[in-house]
């Protein structure tokens, strides 16, 4: 296993690491913002417009990557909020990216939607950010292959190229 990162190291490791883990949650926000499924929201289908991060089943964190977490919810990168419950129905936090970060990573203030992750995918996220888009794109790849199967809401572009074909 790796050696755990110390905070008092300032400039040093830690914080590059913790900046990659925003980034990445940022991409992949803005992934789901731009070719991810519409949802619906007051009768109408919108793109996914998430700044909050969800972990679906039973948080656990492994004590190489807890530094990583601690320093997104120390520094105020994250903002963690117990009170919900998962689809699976225990109680796992909740994490918003700082409202100041938002406009600088052109993003939208909508607490309608989220990221959901398994405690798996988050834990790589905060280990391998770097690799964690690729990862999140292909994930929607294969599920969008089986979505065409089963006729899924539409994402942004297919709404936007059906508009280029009938015109």
């Amino acid at each position: 296993m790796g050696e755990r990162p110390e905070f008092h190291k300032a400039g040093g490791i830690l914080w590059a690491h913790l900046r990659n883990i925003a980034e990445a949650f940022i991409n992949v926000s803005r992934a789901e913002l731009t070719k991810g499924y519409l949802v619906s929201n007051q009768g109408r289908l919108n793109p996914k417009q998430a700044f909050r991060l969800e972990i679906i089943d039973k948080f656990g964190i492994p004590s190489t990557v807890s530094p990583y977490y601690e320093g997104l919810v120390r520094w105020h990168v994250f903002l963690q909020d117990w009170r919900g419950k998962s689809l699976r129905g225990m109680i796992t936090p909740r994490l918003y990216l700082n409202r100041v970060l938002i406009p600088y990573s052109n993003l939208t203030f909508s607490s309608h939607d989220n990221i959901h992750l398994t405690n798996k995918e988050f834990v790589s996220l905060l280990k391998n950010p770097k690799r964690f888009l690729g990862y999140w794109r292909n994930k929607r790849k294969k599920q969008k292959k089986t979505a065409r199967t089963s006729q899924q809401d539409p994402t942004l572009w297919d709404m936007l190229s059906d508009k280029d074909h009938k015109s």
